[in-house]
Formats: structure tokens, sequence, C-alpha cells
């Protein structure tokens, strides 16, 4: 039996590496501010891929995704980098329009609501309750913990800490220097899929009234 034609048109558009996009609007951040969405996200920072090919991966239902994919293309976060006709149907491919995100701390200073925190901490929390799900899938498909455990190839921690303010500045750059030098090591024929996540940030002030450090 012949095989049906497959053509591909091409859109490709040119993403240099380390681009960063910035999230400064509202409706932006409400959009992002879900854990499904987070997780579409965090596939197509990699090779485009299609609704279908995420959902194959998310272990999800593809009918259920096209919605979301839709709203990140709408707010601007994720667009068709190529399209391909296969068997008569148009497939697209999708990918982010940067390599990382970012989200603008003005945005607490556009609305009282959002000063409040209300709407700011949706998405890091949005982030960590991804994590909880790729924790829970690695539990059920027995890749967490790890086989061999001897290899430590993984670390999973929490903690409170009191630091002055210099002394948080100093670890905010050590781990976002560990974070880029993460991402680098991306490595395409890797054996294994890491997830890495890092939350550090201030829970209340103890001493309202001292401004200066003192190392």
């Amino acid at each position: 039996m012949a095989q049906p034609k497959t053509s591909a048109r091409s859109t490709k558009l040119p993403q240099p590496a380390g681009t960063v996009l910035e999230v400064t609007d509202l409706e932006q951040l409400r959009v992002i501010s879900d854990p499904l969405r987070v997780r579409i996200l965090h596939s197509l920072f990699g090779p485009p891929m299609t609704v279908k090919q995420v959902a194959d991966q998310l272990e999800l239902p593809a009918t259920k995704l096209y919605y979301h994919v839709g709203e990140l293309e709408r707010i601007g976060l994720v667009k068709v980098v190529e399209t391909r006709i296969k068997s008569g149907i148009i497939e697209k491919y999708y990918r982010t329009v940067a390599d990382h995100l970012k989200v603008s701390r003005d945005l607490l200073k556009l609305t009282k609501e959002s000063a409040a925190g209300s709407t700011y901490a949706e998405l890091p929390a949005s982030m960590l309750e991804a994590t909880a799900d790729d924790i829970r899938l690695a539990a059920v498909t027995g890749t967490f913990p790890p086989e061999d455990t001897s290899l430590k190839i993984m670390t999973v921690s929490h903690s409170t800490v009191k630091l002055k303010r210099a002394a948080a500045a100093r670890f905010v750059a050590k781990i976002n220097k560990l974070m880029t030098e993460i991402d680098a090591a991306d490595d395409k024929a890797g054996e294994i899929e890491f997830g890495v996540t890092t939350a550090f940030f201030p829970m209340k002030r103890l001493d309202t009234q001292a401004e200066t450090d003192h190392d």
C-alpha cells in the first residue's frame, strides 16, 4: 500500500540562544498562573512541538491542551514556528518566544491587588504545584527515587533561614549562576531528564527598623 504523501511548509523563525522574555502585563501573569500552563511552557522551551507531542510528553489527552496552548499564544508567550501538511492536515509546531521567562517585579506596583501579592504569588505557586505533579509522575513511573541511589543524582530539600540582606543577595546570585550553568548543560542526547525548581524568597521581616547590614 502506498504511503500517504507528507509535505512540509516551513515557517521556521530564528530562535537566538539565551533570549529572555519579561512578563510585564497582568493579563500575561494571570494566564500563566496555572500549573498546567506552566508545564506546557516547560515543554515548549525545547525543540518545537505540536500540541499532540506536548500532550504525549505530559501524558494528557491533546483535547485538554488546545485551549491552554491557544491562551499562551494569545498573550504572546508561545508561537507557531513551523507548519507542516501531513495527510492533508496542517500540523502546527509551537515554541516559546524566548529561552527564558522572567516576571517583572514592577507588576507589584501596577494595582493595589497586585501590590498585595495575590496576583504575583500565583506564578511561583503554580510552578511549585507543577513540580509536585512531576515528582508524583516520576514516582509512579519508578524514576523517583532513582534505582541506583549511590549515583547521588537527586537532591530535594526544604529549610528556612534567617539572613541579612547582603548575605541573601549573595545566595541569590549563586543560585542564578547555578541555574544558568544547568540550563547551558542541557544535552539532547542525555540519558535522564531532570526537573529543576528553585525558590528562595523572603517570608517575613523580623526587624522592620534594621535597614543596615553588618557582615
